[in-house]
């Protein structure tokens, strides 16, 4: 017992580290030293250290059950969904999950006013570095990556003008036009600099207010997968606010199947699913959060470059390996021109975009990268993590693929939605499938149908 609980508090321990002795990493432990209060360390520590205590670390594996918690976390419901052993093998692991989130926000939220980010915003203008905890540092150095390559598109200090913006959605009046001049000039990514070898920070311009609105939620998504998976959880899910972040699919099945955000105009039009393993989507748009001043409509996301709501009616979803990289993404495509949206992407490996903007009220959708290949029934997703496409050539075979589908379709429709089938593949998918994954193509595959 007390091996595995060493076993499971050193692999905790490395990953808050970001270091290991086996891959050698030691730039990663510069940067990501671990900068947090003692208090803190302790309480979230011990919580699980209980876990591993009570026999995570069982060799014998038994069947997996699936396990629902919801709580409030960053002004917005938070959900979990996981498969474990038992019932306090699942509530333990989902209450350090949840500790987990606590802990970001009490880094990371603009509405406590002793928060660290808060307490930067307090000492910018003072003209000295200010080191950051490893929390913050993770948030401010994707912010500013993303922020050069999207010219400012996507900034991390757009707060003060956000700040006025959720006024004018309140009292349903437009932002004062002097005040949003003032706050421009507190405004731009430049303004913040950031010493990695350090960690650490130099806010140039008094007022200047950091808003981790479109980053911080998807963050949290991926840091709460990471403790469920040191809790010995190997399937789950976590959404915040319409986030989502999965890991291993459920038992039985092929992928977490994962309803889309639709627009409001086309929400007559049939819901569309993808199914996701390991990865996370974001949906970003002024579905819910807009105001409309003498006729027009403001989306409560700002254009950091020009300090107004965005007037252009646009739904973004993200498809990425990490939760803040699919965050962070949907509310930078959300501003961004549309013919620079695939020179973005092109800088994050395995992200996917689709964009539905609203021209006279139509829905005009632009696919980047893969995204339509995720829709439900149109991958394989394979036990090691690897994606593979079915070939068109596969899916549209011949007249005869098509009774042979309709058939097996009629056969096993009882399992609920649509699953996909397949004919004898090429040679080369029998190859691979069978080097792979095991998993016979000609056989129908559940890709997650009931639903999660």
């Amino acid at each position: 017992m007390i091996g595995n609980f060493e076993l499971q508090f050193a692999s905790f321990k490395t990953f808050l580290m970001g270091s290991s002795p086996s891959t050698g990493l030691g730039a990663i432990r510069s940067r990501f030293r671990f900068v947090t209060e003692m208090k803190s360390f302790l309480a979230f520590h011990l919580l699980i250290a209980s876990v591993g205590l009570f026999g995570i670390g069982a060799k014998a594996e038994a069947p997996q059950k699936r396990f629902e918690f919801s709580e409030p976390q960053m002004g917005v419901p938070f959900q979990i969904i996981l498969y474990a052993s038992s019932e306090a093998v699942a509530n333990r692991a989902s209450t350090a999950a949840f500790a987990r989130i606590a802990e970001i926000n009490n880094t990371l939220s603009n509405y406590e006013t002793d928060s660290e980010l808060s307490l930067l915003g307090y000492q910018s203008g003072k003209g000295y570095w200010i080191p950051i905890s490893d929390d913050l540092y993770r948030i401010v150095a994707h912010a500013q990556r993303l922020a050069a390559e999207t010219d400012g598109a996507f900034d991390l200090t757009v707060g003060p003008l956000a700040a006025s913006w959720r006024n004018a959605r309140r009292t349903q009046q437009y932002p004062h036009r002097d005040q949003l001049a003032q706050f421009l000039h507190r405004v731009g990514w430049r303004l913040l600099r950031i010493d990695h070898s350090r960690q650490q920070v130099w806010l140039k311009t008094p007022g200047m207010r950091l808003d981790p609105g479109g980053i911080a939620k998807g963050d949290a998504l991926d840091q709460a997968l990471r403790v469920l998976q040191v809790c010995g959880i190997r399937s789950a899910l976590v959404a915040g606010a319409g986030d989502i972040a999965v890991s291993a699919p459920p038992p039985g099945a092929a992928g977490w199947r994962i309803r889309l955000t639709q627009a409001e105009e086309s929400k007559s039009a049939p819901p569309t699913y993808v199914v996701l393993s390991n990865q996370a989507i974001a949906t970003s748009g002024d579905l819910y959060q807009f105001v409309v001043i003498d006729g027009k409509r403001y989306s409560h996301i700002v254009d950091p470059r020009t300090g107004i709501g965005l007037t252009e009616r646009r739904l973004v979803s993200v498809i990425a390996p990490l939760g803040i990289t699919a965050d962070s993404l949907a509310t930078a495509l959300s501003v961004i021109d549309l013919d620079r949206v695939k020179a973005v992407l092109e800088g994050y490996p395995e992200t996917h975009a689709l964009i539905v903007t609203l021209v006279n009220d139509n829905p005009l959708k632009q696919s980047f990268g893969q995204f339509e290949a995720f829709v439900s029934g149109q991958l394989w997703f394979l036990d090691n993590g690897d994606v593979r496409h079915e070939v068109a050539e596969i899916l549209k075979v011949s007249r005869e693929w098509e009774q042979q589908a309709a058939c097996l379709q009629k056969r096993w429709g009882g399992h609920g939605g649509t699953i996909p089938m397949l004919p004898q593949p090429p040679c080369r998918w029998t190859t691979f499938v069978g080097e792979k994954s095991g998993v016979n193509l000609a056989q129908p595959q559940h890709l997650g149908n009931r639903t999660r």
